[in-house]
This record gives C-alpha cells, sequence and structure tokens, in this order.
C-alpha cells in the first residue's frame, strides 16, 4: 500500500492494484482507506498494534480456595482459560526466498532469515529495493 500511496494511486485503483496482484481479495477498500490515510498524515510507520486476549494467570492457591468455598461449583464456572502455546518450530530447515520479476527478467530476490515473517515493514523495504533495481534496469 505504500507503494501505491507513492504511485497517488486512489483507493480504489489501490485496492484493484493490489487484489489484482494476488488474483484474490487481499484488501478492501476500508482496509486501502485507512492506510493511505495514515501515510497522508506522513506516519510510515507500519508495526501493527497487538491485539487479541490479554494472558490469563491462575493462581492455583485462589482457585483452591474458590472450589473449597463452593464445591457445588462446577469446572466450568471455575474454569479459566490457558495462555496461548505456540507450536514448536517443526521446519527449521526450510527457508523463504521472495522473488519480484517482470515479463522480461528477475527484478530481485532476497532470502530470508530463518524464522522472519513478512511482516509490512519487510514488505515495504523490498518493494523500496524492486523499485531500485527496476530503475537500475530501465
Amino acid at each position: 500500500m505504500k507503494y501505491e500511496f507513492h504511485r497517488g494511486a486512489t483507493t480504489r485503483q489501490a485496492a484493484a492494484n493490489i487484489n489484482n496482484v494476488f488474483g484474490i481479495q487481499v484488501a478492501t477498500n476500508a482496509t486501502v482507506a485507512r492506510w493511505l490515510k495514515k501515510f497522508r498524515s506522513r506516519d510510515f510507520d507500519l508495526s501493527i498494534e497487538p491485539c487479541g486476549r490479554l494472558k490469563t494467570q491462575v493462581d492455583n492457591d485462589i482457585l483452591k480456595a474458590t472450589v473449597e468455598a463452593n464445591c457445588s461449583q462446577s469446572t466450568r464456572q471455575t474454569y479459566e482459560p490457558p495462555e496461548h502455546c505456540p507450536k514448536r518450530d517443526i521446519h527449521q530447515k526450510k527457508l523463504m526466498v521472495t522473488v519480484w520479476w517482470s515479463d522480461s527478467a528477475v527484478i530481485h530476490h532476497s532470502f530470508m532469515e530463518p524464522g522472519q515473517s513478512i511482516t509490512a515493514n519487510v514488505y515495504c523495504y523490498q518493494l523500496d529495493e524492486m523499485m531500485r533495481n527496476l530503475a537500475k534496469i530501465s
């Protein structure tokens, strides 16, 4: 979306361009409008605020006291969901490569560090690198 912002695309144009690239609807007009508004205010911070449920902690002493105080409670009434526990990294030997190409040649490629994810920052950095490489080719 940062690329589309720098091109001067409207919200609808940017959403259509992004969806045409991926072949599926990955960007809605509302999402694109929110990002373009942020960029127009000169806020180019691409970090995503954490969201979701707060971590819960169970104090066994409090739980025991609660159950002993009213032993007619069901386990469902005293249950608190456990903290999210991510799966172990079982794919340590895999390597991810991102490739940008045109109809005539590969423009840019890069190998991701093991465990690194494609984030908005990484994506925008790669777009910038690809645009620099494309300018050299032209």
